[in-house]
């Protein structure tokens, strides 16, 4: 949850099982709009692929943008509509604030479940592929070593500030641009977050462990879990001692997307409307363009 307010605001998409194996947030980011050419250079990123394997993965990925095009973008264009008619009105309304919140958190929650439904059969058939040379060089660029030393050698104080970053780096990406008081009230949200980093490099090193075993074991039994762990946030995935502060950390974070929208002044939420439009408007251009073709080929 604690980073609800950076990448999982951003579009979740069909190769996450890669980024999420990776451990690498960024990557995630905008690939459903860089499309396949972005995908592809993620998988390639981590795997030397066969001509045969390349044509496989060319095949896969468009089955699965066709089917997220076709079956999800609906869902994406209700959401985006929904939030921006509730920010429709300034100063904005904290229960709408609220409830934009919560249409984030709840609509992603479900999203992470469907996706990981539809990706990871195909992605376990793709990683049972894997020769061992393969497999090797993958074990050596499954951790993003530049991420690890950014975000979990640094004190509490530091961890804050890179999150308060974060923040507005992805502000940044729906057209908002924070000011100095602004940026310190985010700080100071952000400092109510419990640390959990020790666990979570602790969970994520175990499964991305557990990933690479099941692999070389070709373990078509264990593969499917592992991958549902590593895409699906489920609290249920956790050791009670965690579980038991997961709610808490849920409310912070809630609280910290709260402060961000409620500090936002009337300029910024112009431009928080208009990105949002904007998103619309090529979601909507998808779907034209996917009905055009229906209707051609039938």
């Amino acid at each position: 949850m604690e980073n609800m307010a950076t990448e999982k605001t951003r579009f979740l998409f069909l190769v996450i099982f890669i980024s999420f194996a990776t451990f690498s947030c960024s990557t995630i980011d905008l690939i459903y709009w860089g499309g396949e050419k972005v995908i592809k250079y993620e998988i390639g990123r981590n795997l030397k692929l066969s001509g045969e394997q390349k044509k496989e993965v060319d095949r896969e990925l468009k089955e699965l943008l066709e089917w997220h095009k076709l079956n999800r973008l609906p869902a994406y264009e209700a959401l985006l509509e929904e939030i921006n008619a509730n920010f429709a009105a300034y100063p904005l309304d904290k229960a709408l604030i609220e409830r934009n919140i919560n249409l984030v958190t709840d609509s992603l929650e479900k999203e992470q479940v469907i996706i990981a439904n539809k990706v990871i059969p195909p992605a376990t058939e793709f990683l049972l592929s894997l020769n061992k040379k393969q497999i090797d060089n993958f074990a050596a660029k499954i951790i993003d070593e530049s991420e690890r030393e950014e975000y979990y050698n640094t004190s509490k104080e530091e961890y804050d500030e890179l999150r308060m970053k974060r923040v507005v780096r992805t502000a940044g990406f729906f057209g908002i641009k924070f000011n100095a008081q602004q940026k310190n009230a985010i700080r100071n949200e952000s400092s109510t977050l419990l640390d959990n980093r020790e666990y979570f490099q602790g969970f994520y090193v175990k499964q991305r462990e557990a990933l690479l075993l099941a692999m070389r074991n070709q373990d078509r039994a264990e593969l499917p879990k592992i991958l549902e762990k590593l895409m699906i946030y489920d609290v249920g995935n956790f050791p009670p001692e965690y579980a038991s502060s997961y709610y808490l950390q849920q409310e912070r974070a809630k609280a910290l997307m709260a402060e961000i929208f409620t500090i936002l002044n009337e300029k910024q939420v112009i431009s928080l409307r208009k990105r949002i439009n904007r998103f619309i408007t090529r979601i909507r251009n998808y779907s034209d363009k996917i009905r055009a073709r229906q209707i051609k080929n039938e």
